[in-house]
């Protein structure tokens, strides 16, 4: 390893050890009588504070892709019955910030703030959950906006090839469904659908989780937990979103259009974060498509020039894992690229990886780790995740024991298990070769 590379990785080691050690000193998860699951992070650094209901369902809560999940979720900040819009996004005048998102499993409401202006935050984020107006006014607006967001992933090829090889490989099942999804579909939705998806997915107790992390005292963490258990139960089933939908595997698929580049989409079956395979897997696609040192960005990219964009990835879930690979390409290019990327995955499974190649991919994965969790916020909302992926808080922690224990022989043997079977892809921009 060159002397930059080794002061850049204890660079980013130091990071890390900085954000694992709070989350190891100050995670703390207390369940509520009504179902409510708190995830605490204490980090007394700065006086700020992240709070915020984190909502089992986003996405796979709707029953068709007309991006429902979203469009309810950018409503609620648009004024309470208690509170109006004005009120709500007050606190941004002393630097903090609320807000809500979909995620695919999961729907955010979440604030950043001052710590003196935690008590008040957290009175508006119980009235955005519970009772926001959900005006039908500012529903046509938002639903206008989704549009035009529709609309411009169309135009966009490698965006609208991702959106259609997820809706081909999970058809029939809610994990084809994008928080930006049909045109037709999202310009026929109601505001009545919106109500009842708040009634049935946000304004719930049971399997909701709440994130208190940064500044904290014994006071705010008695305040949160009397409002919190002030919320009724529920009466129905919790949602469960961490769940396993089925796949049209192995798919392969030619979508011809116009234009001079084709968009390559490779997806091979992938274990689990809580296998023996992951970290071995994930070390190996980081060999292979992780970063500007990788085999594929450094072979097909920088020495044949076959690809403008190139990357590989294996993210950390518990459900329809995958290694997920992208080239971007010339469309006469198309057949010779599909066939290098997937030559690439063959090679793992078949020959070991070298030292060099092993250290950097190591490297490369916990620095970008360490990166991605710099603040309190994000180690929280981590933390928050592997406890609903079923992974448990202190998962993170243990992230840089397990990708620097990953050897050669175990990348092999894992590939060998996994990367047998026939990979799922999509060309986008390109007719199949006769």
């Amino acid at each position: 390893m060159k002397a930059w590379q080794r002061v850049l990785t204890g660079v980013l080691l130091s990071v890390l050890l900085v954000c694992t050690a709070a989350a190891r000193n100050g995670a703390e998860i207390r369940t509520l009588e009504n179902g409510i699951t708190m995830v605490m992070l204490r980090d007394a650094n700065l006086p700020l504070v992240s709070m915020g209901f984190y909502q089992p369902g986003g996405v796979v809560a709707q029953s068709e892709d007309n991006s429902l999940a979203s469009i309810t979720y950018a409503l609620l900040s648009e004024g309470t019955r208690t509170y109006s819009r004005q009120q709500l996004h007050s606190i941004e005048e002393n630097g903090g910030s609320i807000g809500a998102q979909s995620y695919n499993r999961l729907g955010a409401l979440s604030a950043t703030v001052h710590r003196d202006d935690a008590a008040t935050t957290l009175s508006f984020l119980v009235s955005m959950q519970r009772e926001p107006l959900l005006p039908p006014e500012r529903f046509e607006v938002i639903r206008n906006q989704t549009m035009a967001a529709i609309a411009n992933r169309q135009a966009i090829a490698h965006r609208h090839g991702a959106w259609l090889f997820r809706r081909e490989l999970f058809a029939g099942t809610p994990m084809a469904f994008t928080a930006t999804g049909d045109a037709e579909a999202t310009a026929n939705l109601s505001i009545d659908e919106v109500r009842d998806y708040h009634r049935r997915v946000i304004a719930r107790s049971g399997g909701a989780y709440f994130l208190l992390a940064g500044d904290l005292d014994q006071p705010l963490i008695e305040l949160v937990v009397s409002q919190l258990s002030a919320l009724p139960a529920d009466d129905e089933t919790a949602l469960k979103a961490f769940v396993h939908f089925d796949t049209a595997s192995p798919l392969q698929r030619w979508h011809d259009a116009p234009g001079q580049q084709a968009h390559i989409f490779l997806r091979y079956g992938a274990p689990g974060a809580d296998d023996p395979c992951f970290p071995p897997l994930q070390v190996g696609t980081a060999i292979l498509g992780g970063g500007m040192g990788s085999r594929m960005f450094s072979q097909l990219r920088e020495r044949e020039g076959l690809a403008y964009s190139v990357n590989a990835s294996l993210g950390t879930t518990m459900v329809n894992a995958s290694i997920d690979a992208y080239m971007g390409t010339a469309r006469h290019n198309a057949a010779y690229a599909l066939d290098a990327m997937q030559r690439h995955f063959r090679q793992l499974r078949d020959e070991l990886v070298s030292e060099s190649e092993l250290q950097r991919a190591q490297n490369y994965l916990v620095g970008n780790h360490a990166l991605s969790r710099e603040t309190i916020g994000d180690q929280g909302f981590s933390a928050l995740l592997n406890i609903a992926m079923g992974l448990g808080a202190e998962h993170d922690a243990s992230y840089p024991e397990r990708i620097f224990a990953v050897t050669a022989q175990q990348i092999q043997q894992c590939a060998q298990q996994w990367l047998d079977a026939e990979p799922d892809f999509l060309v986008y921009g390109a007719d199949q070769p006769r």
